[in-house]
């Protein structure tokens, strides 16, 4: 089954680093009020691989929250306050259904300074939803002020680090790893995130270009 094949994918993902840990990882699952309005629950796929989810978990690895924000067409929703009154209901479905979820990566890159607010006073520790040195329009997203490396999001900014303590949200910013890339169809390199599972040749002939280098962030 679908299922079978991504287990195997993961049981055989036996990295370690140059000190000798094993490497483990973080899956961001999708769980929001879309998946409700398709399967009846915004965590359908928590609850459906329940299951196999805890036993990847003992392994030590990790499964995140990923939401999409829609309105009831499917468009992409920007008004901050049903975004939040979305992002509420999912979480308490998760709480009924006892998932303790640490880590979240907003869908098409999304993200305000009160669903920042939001996600920390809801007990979330880690966001990763930061696309360094890139915003758009449509999608609605705009990380073009963030740095590269790991930080503590101000209350004022989500995109820049804060100032001191007091100015810091109280979660931690873990951009995604981004990279100066042409594709085929590309007048020139632009930023993206490092995916080797799109365009996987134009991804590898960069990494190998780019191997030994500080480029990669």
């Amino acid at each position: 089954s679908y299922m079978s094949t991504i287990s195997d994918q993961i049981d055989a993902l036996d990295f370690v680093d140059d000190w000798g840990n094993k490497l483990r990882f973080v899956f961001f699952v999708r769980a929001d009020q879309g998946m409700r309005q398709l399967f009846n629950s915004p965590i359908f796929l928590f609850n459906e691989y329940k299951k196999l989810f805890k036993i990847w978990q003992k392994q030590g690895h990790e499964f995140g929250w990923h939401p999409h924000f829609f309105k009831p067409d499917f468009s992409q929703e920007t008004e901050i306050d049903n975004i939040v009154f979305d992002a509420k209901s999912t979480l308490e479905a998760f709480s009924l259904a006892d998932w303790q979820i640490c880590s979240v990566r907003v869908g098409y890159c999304f993200m305000h300074d009160s669903l920042m607010a939001f996600f920390k006073n809801a007990g979330l520790k880690i966001d990763s939803t930061a696309l360094p040195g890139r915003k758009s329009d449509s999608p609605f997203f705009d990380w073009s002020r963030t740095i590269k490396h790991p930080y503590f999001p101000s209350k004022r900014d989500y995109q820049t680090p804060a100032r001191n303590d007091s100015d810091k949200v109280g979660m931690l910013e873990i951009p995604f790893s981004v990279a100066k890339v042409k594709m085929p169809y590309d007048k020139e390199k632009g930023t993206r995130y490092l995916n080797v599972a799109f365009k996987e040749s134009v991804f590898t002939s960069m990494l190998k270009q780019m191997e030994n280098s500080n480029i990669i962030n």
